[in-house]
Parts: structure tokens; C-alpha cells; sequence
């Protein structure tokens, strides 16, 4: 019933963690030293190169691994597993480093693990990692923090909390780039708690505000569903002929 969360494409400030000199263009030597092989990693995460990114950054944190960078290392590596998909693996590294409070990308770490634990099924975790970030009052984390607390509350279907969070959401920004995917948790709210007046007001909002979006299939069958509980089999019926043909016309 619930589309497959998609990563959020967000940049995160992995790209402004500190180096200490430029990346150069071959490996470090052994004479080099750690923070000049610190700086290869961060130049070769500047430069997408993820799967070197992990290989560089398992060596250093095997020479130094009480290196005052070595958290900066590790958070280099989980980054990059991330961005390859490895969402167990990363998993893995964002939780060590969760425990490191006071490092300077502590709620970058939060942000993550709550994304690998959603995707992962633990919908706790998720809610935990993801109220941490909020939390942290980052502005450019605060609105897919509070759009993906929202999913993990449904999840553990916690519908008061993931309805208070999709209203964040769409208080913080009505026009902005997680309103759609937030009025569409309102709607999946309202019908799994058996509101079905208010899922049909917000799967009918959704369809008129966002007619093209790619999830506008799914909020008009969720509106059919909502006006079939509603005993209006006419308007179910229109509702259900408008969803175009794929996964929700079936």
C-alpha cells in the first residue's frame, strides 16, 4: 500500500569536512602521514570516486584508528556506501559514529541512519535517528527530516505523531519540495485510522494541487477507496477510472 521510500537526494556537508591539503592524483606514501591521507579521501569523495573512497578510508582507520580524523574518515566511508546503495553496510558505519556526540556532522550521521533503518524496516530506529535530526534545528535537514519521521511513524503506524509531523512539514513550506509527498502521508493517515471524510479531502487536494506528480495514481485510488467506505459508489467509480494504467490500476 505504501510506495518504496526513494533516497532523498540531499547533498550533505560531507563535502565541507576539513582537509588539510589538496587531494593529489596518486595514493599517499608511507611518509606522508595521516593527515595527508586524509586529504586523498576527502578529495576522492569530492570527486564521486566511492568505491576508492571505502578502500582508502578502511586503511586509514586501520593504521589510525584513534587519528583525530578517523571519525572524519569513517563518516567519508559511510557516505560512500551510501551513495553505492550498500544501505546495510552503511548502516553499520552511521551507528558507530552515532554514538560520537559533538562531531561536527552529528546530525548529517542522524539523518542517514534513519534513512538506511527505514530502509531496512526498522521503522523505531527510524523514528529515532529522524527525531534526532529534527531536533538538531539544521534548516536545510529540517523539512526532509520532518517528511521522513512522518514515514517512519506510519510505519510503526504511530498515526497522531506521523500526522503531526506531515503538518510540519507543509506549515514550514506549503509550496516546498516535500509538501506533495507530505499531504499524501495525511491522506494514507486519515485512511488507515478509518478517517475516511478527511482521506478523501486530502487524496482530492493532492490530485487537484499536484495532477502531475508521480504519485497522483496512487492519492486518486486512495481517493476511490476513500469514497467506497464513504458508501458513493458513483464517485468511487470516476475516482478509480481516473488512475492511469501501472501499480495502482490494478
Amino acid at each position: 500500500m505504501f510506495v518504496i521510500l526513494a533516497l532523498v537526494g540531499l547533498s550533505l556537508s560531507s563535502a565541507r569536512a576539513p582537509t588539510t591539503c589538496a587531494a593529489t592524483a596518486r595514493a599517499p606514501t608511507t611518509r606522508d602521514g595521516a593527515d595527508e591521507q586524509y586529504a586523498f579521501i576527502a578529495g576522492l569523495a569530492e570527486k564521486g570516486m566511492h568505491e576508492r573512497v571505502v578502500k582508502e578510508a578502511e586503511t586509514f582507520l586501520a593504521q589510525y584508528p584513534r587519528h583525530a580524523k578517523a571519525d572524519a574518515a569513517r563518516y567519508r566511508m559511510a557516505g560512500a556506501l551510501f551513495e553505492m546503495h550498500e544501505m546495510q553496510k552503511a548502516g553499520a558505519e552511521f551507528t558507530k559514529l552515532s554514538s560520537r556526540h559533538g562531531f561536527e556532522f552529528e546530525t548529517e550521521v542522524a539523518f542517514r541512519l534513519g534513512q538506511c533503518e527505514l530502509e531496512a524496516g526498522d521503522c523505531a530506529g527510524a523514528e529515532k535517528a529522524f527525531q534526532r535530526t529534527v531536533e538538531a534545528h539544521k534548516d536545510y535537514l529540517m523539512g526532509p527530516a520532518l517528511w521522513l519521521l512522518g514515514e517512519a511513524h506510519l510505519r510503526c503506524e504511530h498515526f497522531d505523531a506521523a500526522e503531526a509531523s506531515y503538518q510540519a512539514v507543509i506549515a514550514l513550506d506549503a509550496k516546498g519540495e516535500y509538501a506533495d509527498d507530505a499531504l499524501a502521508g495525511l491522506a494514507w493517515c486519515a485512511f488507515k485510522e478509518r478517517k475516511f471524510k478527511a482521506a478523501q479531502d486530502y487524496a482530492g487536494a493532492f490530485s487537484e494541487r499536484f495532477a502531475k506528480n508521480e504519485r497522483a495514481d496512487e492519492l486518486r485510488f486512495l481517493l476511490g477507496e476513500s469514497l467506497f467506505e464513504l458508501k458513493q459508489p458513483k464517485e468511487a467509480l470516476e475516482a478509480y477510472a481516473s488512475v492511469g494504467k501501472g501499480t495502482w490500476s490494478d
